[in-house]
């Protein structure tokens, strides 16, 4: 994590592009402090490795951008109807590969093509 974030504070600090910013996230409380020693008052969302509290800090963090965006709680139940219905979409798509691989980041690609075609299905 220090590493990206460094790339993306340096990005932000140098660009020629106006209002640049991003959010710091972290599943422990104050762990990106023990990495990363000066933030210059960029203080961390913490998840706790919890779902609804991972989609209300990207939401608020959206939200300071753009108007009309949900609130998190209707996020998070279409999240879980998705997660819920993810293995009869495996199934359909006949993808050949386990649940368990399709909710590991090394196929952020397949869950994102999943994703993509339910909502088209399922719109709200």
């Amino acid at each position: 994590m220090p590493f990206e974030c460094g790339l993306a504070y340096g990005a932000m600090h140098f660009s020629k592009a106006q209002n640049r910013d991003f959010l710091l996230m972290t599943a422990q409380d104050y762990e990106d402090k023990k990495a990363l020693s000066d933030l210059a008052g960029i203080d961390a969302k913490y998840h706790r490795n919890q779902a609804e509290s991972l989609i209300a800090a990207v939401r608020g963090f959206l939200a300071n951008k753009r108007k009309g965006v949900r609130g998190h709680q209707g996020i998070f139940r279409r999240f879980q109807a998705f997660q819920n219905n993810l293995p009869d979409a495996l199934k359909l798509a006949a993808n050949r590969h386990t649940l368990e691989e399709v909710q590991s980041l090394d196929y952020i690609a397949e869950w994102t093509q999943l994703a993509t075609r339910w909502m088209q299905e399922f719109p709200d």
